[in-house]
């Protein structure tokens, strides 16, 4: 998530793939993901780093950063 609150996703490798990825991130964290481009992407890396998103059986989540 950059600091103005949007939530980019990395372009998805298959279509049926990146509708799952971009449903069940919408509905865990209720924000609507952006698709980045490879090239945003790779900008938004440099400028914040990676993060994960992390859901927990017991349906709690968090963000995590990549230490």
């Amino acid at each position: 998530m950059t600091p103005t609150g949007e939530f980019y996703l990395a372009r998805p490798t298959s279509v049926f793939g990146g509708m799952a990825r971009h449903a069940w991130v919408e509905k865990l964290i209720e924000v609507h993901p952006v698709i980045a481009s490879p090239n945003y992407w790779s900008s938004l890396v440099e400028q914040h780093g990676v993060k994960y998103l992390v859901e927990y059986d017991d349906d709690t989540w968090e963000i995590l950063d990549n230490d």
